[in-house]
């Protein structure tokens, strides 16, 4: 069974809400990044690529000390394959400079509002954290 999970999230809250996933995830589920988030989505798949043991207390300073790193499209093969959604309407309202930095990524889709909705029939489960 596969699931979606959509997730809402700021800074702040961001690597405890991955944890609550990366319990649950499996190979072929989803992330679909949401409103602000999608400012985050290397930092998010940085995340998933190293699932760190230990969590970062303050995810915003982790954020701000990675700074500009290299963008990696593949993880690990031991990891499973989890697909990346982004939605278009969010991607939209992020500064120039963000949207350049994102759109260099090939491991996110975008999606718009139509697709969401068949995106999401696709799943069996769809689960959404704040």
């Amino acid at each position: 069974m596969s699931t979606l999970f959509q997730l809402h999230s700021d800074l702040s809250n961001l690597s405890r809400n991955l944890a609550t996933i990366s319990n649950y995830w499996q190979s072929d589920d989803g992330i679909l990044l949401m409103g602000q988030t999608v400012a985050f989505i290397d930092w998010v798949h940085d995340y998933y690529c190293q699932q760190p043991q230990e969590q970062p207390q303050d995810d915003e300073q982790q954020y701000k000390q990675q700074g500009k790193h290299e963008k990696q499209s593949s993880c690990p093969k031991t990891f499973p394959k989890i697909n990346f959604y982004a939605l278009q309407a969010d991607f939209e309202v992020l500064t120039k400079h963000t949207q350049a930095s994102i759109q260099q990524t090939d491991f996110v889709k975008f999606v718009h509002d139509d697709e969401w909705v068949s995106l999401t029939n696709q799943y069996d489960n769809i689960m959404t954290i704040n």
